[in-house]
C-alpha cells in the first residue's frame, strides 16, 4: 500500500523500516491508474490490453462507453476486432456482429483477429464459419477458430490444437502452446515439457513455460518469475500476463516494480496481473459471510467466524444509460452494518461498478451517541459524530466526537476493494434494548474532472440502524502494529504548523537505504512509500538533547508500521493509520 511519511527530526544511527499491510488497496489503485494511462495511450494494442485490465478491475461499463465511438469510426478490420472484443468484454455484446462480419468475409485481413477475439470473449459469432476455419490450411486461423469452438463446448477440437504442437513452423507451435495454456488441462503438461526441450526460439520457449504455469506446473511458474527480468520486452510482457492467471500474493512486490518498466505494454500487463491477483484475494471467504478473508484481517474481524451484518440500504442499479460513467457519482446499491465484538463495528457499502479513483467522494455520516448536541453542528449534519469518507478511493475519515473512539492510537480501518468499501472502527455506539443503534445517511459525489465540468451527487435520507450485540464474542486481535516508545499527539493543524516551522527543528538526512520505499519529497523532507523491505539509516548533523518527531499519515487506507532502531537497538514502533488529515505527530522521549 502507498503511504506518505514525512519526518522532521532525526537521530544519529537511526534505522527506520516499514511493514506493509495484508490487502494492497493502495497498490490496486495505483494499478488502475496505470491502466487508465495505458488506455489513453496512442499505441493501439497496448491500449486494448489496458481496456482488458480495466474491465477486470470493475470498470467494464466505462470501457465500453469509451470504445463505442472509436469502433464506429475505425476502418481497419484488425483494429475493429480489437475494439469489438474489448467492448464485448466490457459488457456490451452488440459488437459480436462486427466480429462475425469480419470472420465471414473471405477478403478481410482481420479474420484471424476475429477468431481470436471470439475465443477471448467466449463467443462463437458464426459456428459454420468457425468449424470450416478450424479445418483450414492456414494454421493460425485454424488454431484460433478451434480455440473459440472449444470455449463454446466443442472439446473434440482440442485434438486439432494438440496436433499443432508438432507443426514444422515455430509460430503455430508457439500459438498452440498459448491456446492450451487457457483451454487445456494437466494432461497436456507432458507434451508441453517435451516441446520446451526442443524449442530454440526464446519467445517460443517462454510461451511454453507460460502455458505450463497456467496449467499448474510449479517449476514453470518459477521460470515465469525469472522471465520478469528478461531483456526481451515481449517475453517480459507475456510473463506479466501469465502471473495474472497463476500469480500469488507474494509475487505482488515484483509486479509493483514492473509498474515502472520502460515498456508500456509490460507496465499494462503488470498492472492487470495486480488486479487479477487481488481479485482472487477477494474471492477467498472461509466463513462465507460475504467479506473476503484478506479484508477481515485488515479490519480486525475473524475470517473463520461469520459476521452477522444487517442490510439497511438496497437500490436497484440504474446504470449510466448513455452518460459517461466517469462523469457520474458511484452508484450505491447496498449498505450493511454489523457488530464484531465489544466496541468494534463494521460497515460495508456496495456499488454497481468498481469504485472510481477519478474525483469521487463518498461520505457516510454517522450519528452514534443519540445526542444531537455533540459532534458536528449546523444544517443537515447536525449531531454527526463521524464522517467516514473516501476521496478518490482513499480512506479519509473525519471524527467530530473524538471521545467516542475507544483508542485514539487505533486508526479507522477503511479500504476500497473492487465495487465495495469496507470500514471498521472501535467506537462507542448508543445501545438500546441490547442492540447497537446508529443513524446513518450517505452521499456519493463526483467532482469536476476531465470527463465533466459538473459536480453531481446522490444521497440517502438518514436511516436508523440497529444490530444485535455479540456480547459473547472475544475482541479479535488488532490487525496492525501498535505504537510503542513514542507519545502520540492527536491530529492538529496548529501542532503540525508549529512542528514544521519551529526554529529548533533539524530536518533529517538520509545516508543509506534499501528497498524502494523511501524518496525525497518536493520540499526536501523524506517521503516514504511503504514497502515491507524498505529500510533507511538517518543521521543528525548536531549534538545535544532532542526529541525525535514524526509527522505521519497513511494516504490510502489501512495501516503502516514503522519500526525504529537507535544504534542497532530497538527504540519503538509507530503505527500510521487513516484518522484523517492533517496526520498524526509521534514524539519520542528526550534523547541525548
Amino acid at each position: 500500500m502507498l503511504r506518505r511519511l514525512t519526518t522532521f527530526a532525526l537521530l544519529a544511527g537511526l534505522c527506520v523500516s516499514a511493514q506493509s499491510v495484508r490487502f494492497p488497496a493502495g497498490l490496486r489503485v495505483r494499478a488502475i491508474k496505470e491502466l487508465r494511462q495505458g488506455f489513453a495511450a496512442e499505441e493501439f494494442w497496448p491500449s486494448m490490453h489496458a481496456a482488458e485490465g480495466l474491465t477486470a478491475a470493475g470498470f467494464g461499463t466505462s470501457v465500453a462507453h469509451d470504445l463505442r465511438p472509436r469502433l464506429a469510426a475505425e476502418k481497419d478490420d484488425q483494429r475493429r476486432c480489437g475494439l469489438s472484443r474489448e467492448t464485448v468484454r466490457g459488457g456490451d455484446t452488440t459488437p459480436v456482429a462486427s466480429l462475425k462480419a469480419v470472420l465471414t468475409n473471405p477478403q478481410s485481413k482481420g479474420r484471424i483477429h476475429a477468431a481470436e477475439s471470439l475465443f477471448k470473449v467466449h463467443q462463437t459469432g458464426d459456428l459454420p464459419t468457425l468449424r470450416a476455419a478450424a479445418a483450414a490450411d492456414e494454421p493460425i486461423f485454424a488454431l484460433m477458430a478451434a480455440a473459440a469452438l472449444i470455449r463454446s463446448g466443442e472439446r473434440d477440437q482440442l485434438a486439432r490444437v494438440r496436433a499443432i504442437l508438432n507443426h514444422e513452423e515455430v509460430r503455430p507451435r508457439r500459438t498452440a502452446a498459448w491456446v492450451l495454456g487457457q483451454v487445456g488441462d494437466k494432461s497436456d503438461l507432458p507434451a508441453l515439457r517435451k516441446l520446451v526441450q526442443r524449442e530454440e526460439e526464446p519467445l517460443a520457449i517462454s510461451f511454453t513455460w507460460n502455458a505450463m504455469a497456467k496449467l499448474g506446473d510449479a517449476k514453470a511458474r518459477e521460470i515465469v518469475l525469472a522471465n520478469l527480468a528478461s531483456e526481451d520486452n515481449t517475453i517480459r510482457t507475456y510473463s506479466m500476463q501469465t502471473l495474472g492467471v497463476c500469480g500469488l500474493p507474494e509475487h505482488l512486490p515484483l509486479l509493483t516494480k514492473a509498474l515502472e518498466d520502460p515498456n508500456l505494454d509490460t507496465r499494462i500487463r503488470a498492472a492487470e496481473a495486480i488486479i487479477r491477483i487481488t481479485n482472487r484475494l477477494l474471492e477467498q471467504d472461509s466463513d462465507k459471510d460475504g467479506i473476503p478473508d484478506s479484508i477481515e484481517r485488515e479490519l480486525g474481524s475473524p475470517p473463520d467466524d461469520a459476521e452477522a451484518m444487517v442490510r439497511f440500504h438496497t437500490a436497484k442499479p440504474r446504470g449510466p444509460g448513455k452518460n459517461d460513467p466517469e462523469a457520474l457519482p458511484p452508484e450505491l446499491v447496498g449498505a450493511w452494518f454489523g457488530h464484531v465484538a465489544e466496541h468494534r463495528y463494521i460497515w460495508i457499502y456496495e456499488f454497481s461498478a468498481g469504485v472510481s479513483e477519478q474525483r469521487t467522494v463518498f461520505h457516510s455520516y454517522c450519528r452514534m451517541d443519540g445526542d444531537n448536541t455533540t459532534g458536528r453542528q449546523g444544517g443537515g449534519a447536525q449531531g454527526v459524530d463521524a464522517m467516514y469518507s473516501f476521496v478518490d478511493a482513499r480512506n479519509d475519515p473525519r471524527i467530530f466526537t473524538k471521545e467516542l473512539r475507544v483508542n485514539a492510537d487505533w486508526p479507522v480501518r477503511g479500504l476500497v476493494a473492487g465495487n465495495r468499501i469496507y470500514l471498521c472502527d472501535d467506537v462507542r455506539v448508543e445501545q438500546v434494548d441490547g442492540k447497537a443503534q446508529t443513524t446513518v445517511h450517505l452521499l456519493s459525489e463526483r467532482y469536476p474532472n476531465a470527463r465533466t465540468q459538473k459536480k453531481t451527487g446522490r444521497g440517502t435520507a438518514p436511516t436508523k440502524v440497529t444490530v444485535p450485540l455479540r456480547t459473547e464474542r472475544p475482541l479479535p486481535k488488532i490487525p496492525f502494529p501498535e505504537t510503542t516508545g513514542f507519545q502520540r499527539i492527536a491530529p492538529s493543524y496548529t501542532a503540525r504548523y508549529a512542528l514544521r516551522y519551529d526554529k529548533g527543528r533539524v530536518p533529517l538526512a538520509a545516508t543509506e537505504g534499501k528497498g524502494d520505499g523511501f524518496e525525497r519529497h518536493y520540499d526536501g523532507y523524506l517521503q516514504a512509500r511503504s514497502s515491507e523491505s524498505a529500510e533507511i539509516t538517518l543521521t543528525i548533523p548536531v549534538s545535544g538533547r532532542y526529541h525525535l518527531a514524526f509527522l505521519a499519515q497513511a494516504m490510502s487506507g489501512g495501516v503502516a508500521g514503522l519500526s525504529i532502531d537507535l544504534a542497532g537497538k530497538p527504540m519503538g514502533m509507530i503505527a500510521v493509520g487513516s484518522t484523517g488529515y492533517p496526520g498524526t505527530i509521534f514524539v519520542s522521549p528526550l534523547r541525548r
